[in-house]
């Protein structure tokens, strides 16, 4: 009775008590010791027994076993060849046995079991086998020993086949051998097979379901622990229908198979299921534990990967998922959970999943005791959240408190570094862009690693890898990889990704194919990898022109190549960040042919797509197809992000630079473009999108290029920060306005401000330096240049020539473009402008003699030059001899400008009726009502000249269909008039 009520001490004492011991009373003693966990003073009185004369008995070897078997569950095993091994409790074992071979209890079936399950928990299978095939005969108990034995030694094949075994021997099974079988099925290994597009394995999923139809035969399938180990298993299996009919089908369930289930769904992608059932595990008396917590806040983790976060005082918040996280936790609390080290660690990284890492940070804090575990979550909270210095404080505050780090706790001071490395500015270091400090500092974590010998865990070489290629050090980065001794999908990935965006898309490349012949496989990521380096390799390759499209040919077809490979393997993948990293690839080629119908294919469109695609045609020049598609965008639902507002408004900048200004409160704009471009802001505007730094930088070039420069101005002025991009924008602005006072204004404000003026910057300022002849101020330029190292620029060597035209200074002007190295045919169009602006024609004539010498091609505005000049000097036949030639010998078709200039010179040279004969054939005068309108206002001009009324009339007549208030009309015909006698 004491036994039995587990007061050994009591126990002890009556039996002390009693003069003479029989085996019942030592058998009572020695099992008693068992049941309360003192198998080694079961064992003494096992040994006691005999010295004193009393044999055991069939149940007295068994408690004898037994107690090796206790023994054998707190004994840390020995690497004995390939097997792990209880020594000790194996060496008691086999002196007992030796004992049951001189008895007569070998003979007994639970003696011959028990002895079976010992063997088993010792790890010496070979000795549980033996002793199972000596039994005379086997039942239900001995079955399910060598069964569970067999699976806990980790030979889950062999397990299922001694099942089969007992089947066909006609051994009735219980509910405890379907638990041993179904646990020997979980361990099965097998092929892994996509079904709804997540991995199963069949033939386990079919031995499953055969062990469920036997256990519904012998009535054990409503078994509470037969029916949890099947919830348990379709669940591990994906096959989440089954899981839930088992479960529905259950008289009552315990938190376990309740914990089972939620995960279940988490892993199967049924998040939202999986809290559903938490819900509903609450309402329930049973209720929910530790774990049923956890399991629901790795539900809501995986849902805030997916939510679009919105940002909220610059940080990016999960607001739905993070109020599902608020209310667990409080639940959590309430049933004092919220203190259990697991699930005080899945609420900090759940908290930092959504972006609360304040949160995340309180619930740390509170933990009075922290391991390893919740250290590294907080860590890797921070370190996500872009909070590298704190999670590198939390990494040495964690050392100091004496909590050793582990191989997750290095992955998260990695990522710490990686975090700091992204706000860094990259320095040149041998010809490579180098982030110095954070490479510095992770360096030295990555050797605490190697000390700690936590290097060789996959996951932190491949976080060293990744680590390293984001501070710029792709040498460090081999070197990781080189002395790994396996390497998975994953660290191939990150080497080609490295590779990719450190500008080295020929060895990630190389690193592709390298991979597929060492036999790994890629995945959807590596493809993405591999397609960021044929984007890398397309910003290198020189274009070639294809049906009139500028075209990368030899990157698009290693892409398409690629492509194919994807389709391949992936299929028509779903995978958002894959299909839209083909997208970019075909733009970056300009095969924008192909990124349409690729586009057109996707079967989701995110924002992103939209963007590279709109991107793609406004890079190309196709500008109102950009604004069809923003348009388009909206029309399906997508709100647009920054960057495609950036894409609208280029198309918007560019539509412009193709449009004729007109009269706008006495300035002259782009006025179509313009009205588009508002539109578009107007858009930007109501999400607050428009006071993004880039987005703003790419609005002042919009309203610059529209002429507007007042609205420039207004959108610098609201802009809370400026770049370097938007001075450049607002100087160049006023520059190509002609309002290049206003342009130096900016350009010494920007100064005094202390902003880094670029090329761009000082190219723009000279340019207004030549338009308002500000000669001190443009050689104050051309000595910074000079001082810097900067005059060997070929942009601005340019300008250069042509600011010192523009002041007249043609021995500057020359002195500079003779001292360029590379002379291209925009260098050779300034000089030839500044020799026609000073009436130098033969100077004039010679550069461009020497162009063609050079076989250089002219530059359209070249011949504006040259036909200007020659007007000027009264060289009409030389004009006409330049002008006819543009096309057939020098392969530039005449645009507006030049017929304007041809017939002014015909004006000046009294050939009125040519005059009139080019304006009334020009089509591309016809199109342009402004350019139009100069043209008939130069033959009027030379109407009043040669006193001709009869053409005076006609070109009047044209100039009032174009705009019947245009007054200079109106004054020169007056002129006509008063000057002839008609």
């Amino acid at each position: 009775m004491y036994a039995k009520c587990g007061s050994m001490e009591d126990a002890r004492k009556v039996f002390d008590s009693i003069p003479r011991h029989n085996v019942v009373t030592w058998n009572t003693l020695i099992l008693g010791y068992v049941e309360i966990g003192e198998e080694q003073v079961a064992l003494d009185a096992f040994h006691r027994m005999q010295a004193q004369g009393c044999v055991p008995d069939a149940r007295s070897i068994v408690s004898a076993i037994k107690a090796c078997t206790g023994l054998a569950a707190k004994e840390s095993p020995k690497q004995i060849g390939e097997k792990l091994v209880k020594i000790e409790a194996l060496q008691k074992g086999l002196a007992i046995h030796a004992q049951v071979r001189r008895s007569t209890g070998l003979q007994d079936v639970f003696v011959a079991s028990t002895l079976v399950s010992m063997y088993a928990r010792c790890g010496s299978l070979e000795n549980a086998r033996m002793a199972f095939e000596k039994m005379p005969c086997h039942n239900v108990v001995s079955w399910n020993a060598i069964i569970l034995g067999t699976v806990d030694n980790g030979e889950a094949e062999a397990a299922v086949e001694l099942f089969a075994r007992m089947r066909q021997t006609g051994a009735p099974p219980n509910f405890l051998t379907f638990v041993a079988a179904l646990k020997g099925c979980a361990n099965l290994s097998g092929d892994e097979t996509q079904v709804s597009g997540r991995p199963c394995k069949l033939r386990v999923l079919e031995t499953c379901m055969d062990l469920h139809s036997e256990a519904a035969k012998f009535c054990c399938d409503s078994n509470i622990f037969v029916a949890s180990s099947l919830v348990q298993l379709y669940a591990k299996l994906g096959s989440m229908v089954d899981a839930g009919r088992v479960f529905e089908r259950m008289a009552c369930c315990d938190a376990a198979t309740f914990n089972a289930l939620v995960l279940g769904y988490v892993e199967n992608g049924k998040e939202q299921l999986a809290l559903d059932l938490f819900a509903r595990m609450e309402a329930i008396e049973s209720g929910t534990n530790a774990q049923s917590f956890v399991a629901a806040l790795k539900a809501c983790a995986i849902q805030a990967a997916m939510e679009k976060g919105r940002k909220l005082d610059g940080k990016l918040v999960n607001n739905e998922t993070l109020r599902k996280c608020v209310d667990i936790h409080s639940r959590a609390a309430e049933r004092g959970y919220e203190s259990h080290m697991f699930v005080a660690s899945s609420l900090v990284d759940l908290y930092a999943k959504c972006g609360d890492v304040a949160a995340a940070r309180k619930v740390f804090e509170k933990m009075v005791c922290k391991d390893v575990v919740l250290w590294t979550s907080i860590m890797l909270g921070h370190a996500e959240n872009g909070e590298g210095e704190q999670a590198m404080e939390l990494f040495q505050r964690m050392k100091s408190e004496g909590c050793a780090p582990d191989a997750l706790t290095f992955v998260a001071a990695l990522k710490a570094c990686i975090a700091l490395a992204s706000r860094e500015e990259s320095k040149e270091v041998d010809g490579r862009l180098v982030r110095t400090e954070s490479l510095q500092l992770g360096t030295e974590i990555y050797l605490q690693a190697v000390k700690s010998n936590f290097h060789t865990d996959m996951l932190v070489s491949n976080t060293a890898m990744d680590f390293y290629a984001k501070c710029g050090s792709m040498l460090d980065a081999r070197r990781v990889f080189d002395g790994m001794a396996s390497r998975s999908v994953v660290s191939w990935t990150v080497m080609i990704l490295g590779y990719a965006e450190n500008g080295e898309g020929e060895l990630a490349l190389e690193f592709f194919e390298r991979m597929k012949t060492q036999g790994c496989s890629p995945n959807s990521r590596t493809f993405v990898a591999a397609f960021k380096a044929c984007c890398c390799l397309a910003e290198k390759e020189e274009a070639k022109q294809i049906n009139g499209k500028l075209v990368k040919v030899k990157t698009l077809q290693r892409g398409t190549g690629i492509y194919s490979q994807a389709v391949e393997s992936c299929g028509d993948s779903t995978n958002i960040f894959l299909v839209n990293t083909v997208l970019d690839m075909f733009v970056k080629c300009g095969s924008m042919a192909d990124a349409r119908q690729h586009f057109e294919k996707m079967e989701n469109r995110d924002v992103i797509s939209w963007t590279v695609l709109l991107l793609g045609y406004a890079d190309t020049d196709e500008f109102e197809v950009v604004l069809e598609l923003f348009a388009g965008m909206r029309d399906e639902g997508i709100t647009p992000d920054p960057l495609t507002y950036v894409a609208a408004f280029k198309a918007c900048a560019g539509l412009a630079s193709k449009e004729e200004p007109k009269q706008m409160d006495g300035m002259l704009a782009k006025l179509g473009s313009l009205d588009k471009g508002m539109a578009v802001h107007s858009q930007a505007a109501s999400g607050g999108d428009d006071t993004k730094i880039f987005v703003g930088n790419t609005l002042v070039d919009m309203y610059a290029k529209c002429w507007s420069v007042l609205d420039a101005r207004r959108v610098f002025d609201k802009m809370e920060s400026h770049t370097t991009v938007s001075w450049n924008a607002l100087i160049q602005g006023y520059a190509d306005g002609d309002q290049g006072e206003l342009a130096l204004e900016i350009f010494f404000w920007m100064q005094a401000n202390g902003f880094e003026q670029d090329p761009r910057t000082l190219a723009a300022a000279l340019k207004a330096c030549g338009s308002v002849v500000a000669m001190d101020t443009g050689k104050a330029i051309h000595a910074r240049l000079s001082r810097h190292g900067l005059e060997d620029d070929p942009v601005l060597e340019t300008c250069l020539v042509d600011f010192y035209g523009k002041c007249g200074c043609m021995v500057h002007s020359r002195h500079v473009f003779d001292k360029q190295t590379r002379r291209d045919s925009v260098a050779f169009a300034a000089l030839i402008s500044g020799y026609s602006r000073q009436g130098d024609m033969e100077d004039a004539a010679g550069m461009f003699r020497q162009l063609r010498h050079e076989e250089l091609k002219p530059e359209a505005v070249t011949f504006v030059s040259l036909l200007t000049g020659f007007s000027h000097a009264g060289l009409a036949d030389r004009a006409k001899s330049y002008f006819h030639a543009m096309e057939p010998r020098y392969g530039v078709p005449p645009g507006i400008e030049h017929y304007v200039c041809m017939v002014d010179i015909l004006g000046r040279n009294n050939e009125l009726e040519s005059a009139v004969a080019m304006v009334e054939s020009s089509k591309l005068l016809e199109e342009s009502p402004s350019n139009s309108s100069v043209a008939w206002t130069a033959i009027l001009s030379a109407c009043h000249k040669w006193k001709n009324v009869k053409i005076a009339r006609l070109a009047f007549q044209n100039l009032q269909r174009l705009d019947a208030a245009y007054g200079p009309a109106y004054v020169l015909m007056a002129n006509i008039y008063g000057g002839t006698d008609d």
